[in-house]
């Protein structure tokens, strides 16, 4: 349940050598627009990532697009933003389902990024765990509104196994008589908006290894963050900054005693 006060968390970010979990926060900021992000982070956190785009020929690609570029592709996904709870933040780098897989001058970047908009759904971000994990939030970018949310489209899926264990729409985020209800969260076009993590025991489940983000077309995500233990204070993207740990943090076991 969304039972963490925003100055605890900041508290918590700046104490976290005295953790007892593992945890991570992994932004996208440390590679360029138009990388193909799949296994990057799996050394240092256990997290692989991929997609499936529904679009017949279409290319299976997580890439980045800098939200700091003008002229691009999409302009919905360029800052700055329109609204959302982190309408005031510079996420500059976002993931999102490529459209294209084009390259020309052969750089290993796609050219001119562009998230699935032709398809409707678009696809799924695919989010493998190497162990089991018990909480997930994220960064959703662009995600204009109940068009994009039916039963086909706009939800995360925690697996386990192969087998989806729990679900919740995107709708949840922003209706107030659901149990993942939160007021700050304000869709629209060209809006960003920080999902406050979703635990297991929301989801009535004990754990899962796998997360899959449906998108219903145009957009993208951000900030993912994930741990595998309940004890852990779920901490807010922007106090983490504080703490000087804009990538990712990793928060380490204490020996028994």
């Amino acid at each position: 349940m969304y039972r963490y006060g925003s100055a605890l968390l900041c508290l918590l970010a700046l104490l976290v050598s005295q953790g007892t979990a593992r945890a991570a926060l992994i932004n996208f900021d440390a590679y360029p627009h138009g990388k193909v992000i799949n296994s990057q982070f799996f050394a240092s956190t256990g997290l692989t990532i991929s997609a499936d785009n529904f679009a017949t020929g279409h290319p299976d690609l997580a890439i980045l697009f800098d939200s700091n570029k003008t002229g691009t592709a999409d302009a919905d996904l360029q800052q700055p933003w329109d609204g959302g709870n982190r309408k005031a933040t510079n996420i500059h780098k976002l993931l999102i389902i490529a459209e294209n897989k084009t390259d020309k001058n052969g750089d290993g970047l796609i050219d001119s990024p562009d998230d699935e908009g032709s398809h409707r759904p678009a696809g799924y971000f695919k989010l493998k765990f190497k162990s089991p994990q018990v909480a997930f939030g994220l960064d959703l970018v662009d995600i204009d509104g109940f068009s994009e949310i039916a039963s086909d489209r706009g939800y995360i899926s925690f697996r386990s196994g192969g087998v989806e264990k729990g679900r919740v729409s995107f709708g949840d985020f922003v209706t107030p008589s659901s149990i993942f209800y939160d007021p700050t969260v304000k869709y629209g076009n060209n809006t960003v908006n920080h999902i406050k993590p979703i635990d297991v025991s929301l989801l009535r489940i004990t754990s899962f290894d796998e997360v899959r983000v449906n998108m219903g077309w145009s957009s993208g995500i951000d900030n993912i963050f994930f741990t595998d233990d309940l004890s852990v204070i779920i901490p807010e993207p922007s106090c983490l900054m504080l703490a000087a740990a804009p990538v990712l943090l990793m928060m380490r076991r204490r020996r028994a005693a």
